[in-house]
């Protein structure tokens, strides 16, 4: 399990149980003889939660993007940015018609593109989620076309877990243009404490 999905479970049980706040106590304690001592990490570190921050306050505003290609090796904010979407983009009237959730193992790029172009009914928006994308890196690039002139009043959230576009290629590049790429870089032991103490 990786660590932000063990901090997650702490967390809830901390927030949701009272008995449970002595065992959260101990359990950092155990992580705080971790010193952090990076100048650049800590830039780093504050900097990706404040990217999310900013990221759930555009959204709440919202000051909605066309795309949001969510990747990297730590999957709990990618998780988090985009349960967010999908429960706050659309009202509830709204979702029966006008969200769609997929599923990497099971479309094509050229599926996804399809459902994006629709139009949404009795809606300013439609919002389509492609969860496990990462299935689709083999052609993941062929989406590069589609961000290239997205259709305006569809969110399309790509959940591209456990790995990076190339930064080279036409899609990242395309993606940085016209979209939100967010990077969830993996967090490591010694920055734990830390992360606790910012999100609490």
């Amino acid at each position: 399990m990786r660590i932000l999905s063990k901090i997650e479970t702490l967390f809830s049980l901390f927030l949701n149980r009272n008995e449970y706040v002595g065992k959260f106590k101990f359990c950092t304690s155990q992580i705080y003889h971790y010193n952090i001592t990076s100048s650049d990490f800590e830039r780093n570190f504050y900097s990706d939660l404040d990217d999310v921050k900013q990221l759930v306050t555009d959204i709440k505003n919202k000051n909605l993007k066309p795309i949001y290609f969510l990747m990297g090796e730590e999957p709990y904010y990618i998780d988090k940015i985009s349960d967010f979407i999908e429960s706050s983009v659309l009202a509830e009237e709204e979702r029966g018609f006008n969200q769609m959730v997929l599923y990497g193992r099971d479309v094509s790029v050229e599926d996804i593109v399809s459902n994006a172009k629709r139009f949404p009914m009795m809606a300013e928006h439609q919002v389509v989620i492609v969860k496990e994308a990462q299935d689709l890196s083999r052609t993941i690039e062929k989406l590069a076309s589609y961000a290239d002139n997205p259709q305006p009043t569809t969110v399309l959230v790509v959940n591209y877990k456990y790995k990076k576009l190339d930064k080279r290629k036409a899609l990242y590049k395309t993606l940085k243009k016209t979209s939100v790429v967010y990077e969830s870089k993996k967090l490591y032991e010694n920055q734990v404490a830390d992360w606790i103490r910012r999100v609490l």
